[in-house]
């Protein structure tokens, strides 16, 4: 995986202690499991919108309006990942990473 592949993170994300003060490796590793924790929800939302119930005026919708509407479980999930996720990443870190704490 390339970085350019791996997520954004703002200044303010709330990246756990242990990936901070883990070194470069820990942090390259903490944005691939920030990567598959994107994904996962990515896939979630998609399937969560295939769901709703279209009303009369959404099924007849222009082609802009609809591949907006493509796009919004991507933004959305861009959106949590900046910000350092839903804890999916964190706790796939401390799973993978536990016996440095012994």
């Amino acid at each position: 995986m390339t970085d350019a592949a791996l997520p954004i993170l703002s200044p303010t994300a709330q990246i756990p202690t242990a990936v901070r003060n883990g070194g470069e490796d820990r942090m390259k590793d903490y944005r691939s499991e920030l990567s598959f924790e994107k994904s996962l929800i990515v896939e979630m939302t998609k399937q969560l919108s295939k769901t709703t119930k279209l009303s009369d005026d959404e099924e007849t919708q222009d082609a802009a309006t609809k591949s907006y509407r493509d796009q919004l479980p991507t933004i959305l999930a861009d959106a949590l990942i900046s910000g350092g996720g839903i804890g999916i990443a964190a706790s796939l870190d401390a799973s993978l990473h536990q016996e440095t704490k012994a």
